[in-house]
């Protein structure tokens, strides 16, 4: 990994997309390994699968500014999200105060959905002590060229794994919450049984 020896203050993180990896790939590929791989480094912190290109961003986004109530919820979210786990965000309003200390320097004026995201990505890698985010949601595959068109300079990792033990992985996936994975609910656990076919692509989480 590169040695970056010179400090740099938050706003300067902030616009470096070249310190955002994203791991990409067919849900049960290994993304989530390969993350926890990259997290072990010393300089790369990564973040659960948050999911924000998928479910809390549109391209409509991109063409309009986001007003300042609207940010602090879309960071308390991310927040949730990163401390909880998808299935389990609830009472977002809880992170407000953190929220605000992570909104602090931004412009909130100029500032879209996205730039709230790349701030959130890297404040909480600067907390950390690290100097590279990672996002290994697997879904962001289907969302390469909009990524690309955001974050010009961010790297991917393509996880390829055999398509036989993709879909045993899918066959096998409503057990996980049986197997110490204990944030997912009883309901998503179900759909999840009801919903295998080894017929199907799996776009869902």
């Amino acid at each position: 990994m590169p040695n970056f020896k010179s400090e740099s203050s938050l706003s300067e993180k902030v616009i470096n997309d070249g310190r955002i990896i994203f791991v990409v790939g067919n849900p049960r590929s290994g993304t989530t390994m390969m993350g926890h791989i990259l997290g072990q480094n010393k300089y790369i912190h990564t973040f659960k699968e948050l999911h924000f290109f998928e479910k809390l961003w549109t391209p409509k986004n991109e063409k309009m500014k986001i007003d300042p109530k609207e940010a602090l919820n879309l960071t308390a979210s991310l927040i949730d999200i990163d401390r909880n786990g998808f299935f389990r965000r609830e009472n977002t309003a809880r992170f407000n105060e953190m929220a605000r200390k992570v909104i602090s320097d931004l412009d909130k004026k100029k500032c879209s959905h996205s730039d709230v995201y790349r701030n959130f990505l890297h404040y909480f890698t600067n907390k950390n002590n690290k100097k590279i985010s990672c996002e290994q949601t697997p879904g962001y595959l289907y969302f390469i060229d909009e990524i690309k068109t955001i974050f010009p300079n961010s790297k991917f990792i393509f996880m390829v794994r055999d398509p036989r033990d993709v879909m045993l992985s899918k066959k096998n996936r409503w057990k996980r919450r049986f197997l110490s994975v204990n944030d997912i609910p009883l309901n998503a656990t179900v759909r999840t049984f009801i919903n295998y076919s080894p017929n199907a692509v799996d776009l869902t989480i």
